[in-house]
């Protein structure tokens, strides 16, 4: 018997994720098991948030109760029973790729229980063949050739290209992973519909449904057959996934007993509001949901990426610097770091998230006369530059104290024959000047000591008032002002021009991030969205 089975469809702002929790709440409140109330979420940050809303309300419970708040691929990976070594991730990944001479940019060591789908960046042949098989799989492809079909046009093929290519790397790919007995992301969801496995559970409530490709929505369908009530929530103008396999017909078409429609936005101002919904109805295959906006007017300018002002927005509000592909992102990040001011990248490595920063401190209570752990100390130590600042053996001498006595507390004093006249006079007598010994490129240097100079060490360690990223990385995000680039990858643009509706779905997630003000960039290329003509 099939479900009782409610669509929530939530735009940009409208509170979507709090009237999921307030659902999960409502049942918990009428005596369903926590064990038996499922929380699928797309992104491991959505899963934590509804985990950790229930355990507010409901103290009581623990971590355990409520095991299915998760993402799909978490649940699939906790129901096979894997383990992390079971995995095709990382230096794994890597091995295959040397193994059969394929270039592969440098895979993550993804974690399983926190794996989530993301935008990859697409340099290499082996990383056409390796997103191919990914993505025929979520569309549930089987056949190769039909897969290959509908992949690239001919003008976005890298070289080396081909039908014989594509199958090759498969039938070694497929093998290769089951003479070492692992999986991948799309195995684990295929295993569970083979061997129809479920989690116990009476309400499954499911978070942006409409980036769920078809593959994940069977899993959702088998999971729904042992539940009593069913909760399905998105928007089809946000599902940005489809890259990836995602389709939003899938929410679209599933069957179901009645809607409920959110229409009030808590975020997006009336003047963003207003080109939002210009561009998103552009579109024809939509369902053209009420959706008002919050009473501000905000506003909307136009500019060019060295004329905004970048400094005046961070002291007034959180900003987000947004562009459609991560290579994109280079030129933010250099006026930043030449500037001066912090920031944080929303995927990868950015300065203030680096350990350096904690070498750093270290090296400042140092020149105070503070006492720092010998952990500390050591750490400090191993990155500074030895040529010129420091004595012969300086490295491994403290490093061995530090496993010894890792607890231990030091001053600079203590310090002492470490150290060659050069870093002590540095350190002590020209306090900060010690970063000019770190092995950092000069740029990175540069950086930190105009961070110091500009709000001294809460730089370090406050939250960083601008984020970088990419428009998918932003999702479900927020922040006062957005400043979003108009220019595309070659391959982006050219899906732009043959299937503009996929696109425009993206660039809306990206205009309607804001709650006070919207910069749109002029383009510096002709890749790029005109924003006066689709706005």
């Amino acid at each position: 018997m099939a479900p009782k089975t409610q669509r929530i469809f939530g735009p940009p702002g409208t509170g979507k994720t709090t009237a999921l929790l307030e659902v999960v709440e409502r049942h918990l409140r009428e005596g369903v098991p926590p064990q038996e109330i499922g929380f699928m979420a797309f992104t491991r940050a959505a899963a934590r948030e509804a985990k950790s809303r229930a355990l507010q309300v409901f103290p009581w419970l623990d971590n355990d109760d409520l095991r299915w708040f998760r993402t799909i691929h978490s649940a699939c990976y906790s129901l096979l029973g894997l383990g992390r070594g079971s995995v095709a991730t990382g230096a794994r990944l890597k091995d295959f790729a040397l193994q059969f001479g394929y270039e592969i940019s440098p895979p993550a060591d993804k974690d399983p229980e926190t794996f989530e789908v993301q935008e990859m960046m697409l340099r290499t042949l082996g990383d056409y063949l390796l997103f191919f098989e990914d993505w025929r799989r979520n569309l549930t492809l089987w056949d190769i050739a039909e897969a290959y079909n509908r992949f690239l046009e001919p003008v976005d093929c890298p070289d080396g290209w081909s039908l014989a290519q594509v199958t090759e790397f498969h039938h070694r790919y497929r093998h290769w992973k089951a003479d070492n007995g692992l999986v991948d992301f799309a195995d684990m969801l295929m295993l569970v519909l083979r061997d129809r496995v479920a989690p116990t559970i009476s309400v499954l409530i499911v978070d942006e449904m409409q980036d769920l490709s078809p593959l994940q929505a069977e899993v959702i369908r088998l999971w729904a057959g042992g539940a009593k009530l069913l909760y399905l929530a998105g928007d089809p103008d946000q599902a940005i996934y489809t890259f990836n396999g995602a389709d939003p017909g899938v929410f679209l078409n599933w069957p179901h007993d009645d809607d409920r429609q959110l229409t009030q936005s808590h975020r997006v101002p009336r003047a963003v509001h207003e080109i939002a919904l210009r561009l998103i109805r552009r579109n024809r295959k939509r369902v053209d949901v009420p959706y008002k906006p919050q009473q501000e007017e905000g506003y909307v300018r136009f500019g060019y990426l060295n004329s905004f002002p970048l400094e005046t927005l961070a002291q007034e509000g959180s900003v987000l610097l947004l562009a459609r592909n991560r290579y994109l992102l280079s030129d933010f990040t250099d006026d930043l770091i030449r500037k001066g001011l912090p920031f944080e990248a929303l995927r990868g490595s950015s300065p203030l998230k680096q350990s350096v920063t904690s070498v750093i401190l270290a090296g400042r209570k140092l020149g105070r006369g503070e006492k720092i752990s010998v952990a500390d100390a050591a750490r400090f130590v191993d990155a500074l530059r030895s040529s010129g600042y420091l004595v012969r053996g300086a490295k491994t001498r403290l490093a061995e104290l530090a496993r010894q006595r890792p607890e231990a507390n030091v001053a600079v004093w203590d310090l002492e024959g470490y150290f060659k006249p050069a870093l002590w006079d540095l350190l002590v007598n020209k306090d900060g000047d010690f970063i000019e010994a770190l092995r950092l490129p000069a740029l990175e240097r540069a950086y930190y000591k105009r961070l110091l100079d500009r709000g001294g060490e809460r730089m370090l360690t406050t939250q960083a008032p601008i984020r970088v990223g990419t428009i998918h990385s932003a999702k479900g995000m927020e922040a006062d002002f957005v400043v979003l680039r108009p220019e595309m990858a070659g391959r982006t643009y050219a899906e732009w021009l043959r299937a503009p509706e996929g696109e425009r779905r993206c660039w809306y997630v990206g205009l309607t991030r804001a709650k006070k003000g919207l910069w749109l960039l002029e383009a510096e290329g002709i890749r790029a969205i005109d924003w006066r003509l689709e706005l």
